[in-house]
């Protein structure tokens, strides 16, 4: 079930979404210590992660996908279209990459900005997914990862 390309996007998007977890966390935490938000490798590293994400966004709307909820491999682009745009996830991307610009407002507006941590739903591990596509299993490293993410984020936000 589901096609190499569609693994594929997910993985990248699961790891963009953990660089955003990262780096939104960083830049509002520490902005006010150095002024991260005007520092122009920070600028170009982010408007090229969100261009990535758009663009993985928008492949999605071309790639086949395993559907939760009837365990069929969904392949007719319209099906795809309709059963994306019907999903609180997809939604959930739209607002983080719309509010994307925001991490660079001064004040109290740019606390909006954390709406990009919406595309961070896809950090989680979904078991469904995985037993569709025969991969269930204990992940240690997974488990040491997601450790130090509760931790990082904790001890930042």
């Amino acid at each position: 079930f589901g096609s190499r390309t569609e693994q594929l996007i997910h993985w990248i998007m699961r790891l963009l979404s953990l660089y955003e977890l990262f780096i939104t966390t960083f830049i509002s935490s520490f902005d006010a210590v150095y002024p991260l938000r005007r520092t122009p490798m920070v600028i170009l590293m982010d408007a090229a992660q969100t261009a990535l994400f758009a663009l993985g966004v928008a492949a999605q709307f071309r790639t086949t996908f395993v559907s939760t909820r009837n365990c069929v491999e969904v392949k007719d682009l319209e099906l795809i279209k309709r059963e994306l745009l019907s999903q609180w996830r997809t939604w959930c991307d739209f607002a983080a990459l719309v509010s994307a610009p925001l991490l660079y407002i001064r004040g109290w507006g740019s606390l909006v900005c954390l709406l990009r941590l919406l595309k961070c739903w896809r950090l989680p591990r979904d078991e469904r997914r995985e037993k569709l596509q025969s991969r269930v299993g204990t992940d240690t490293g997974q488990q040491l990862a997601t450790i130090a993410v509760g931790i990082f984020v904790a001890t930042h936000l």
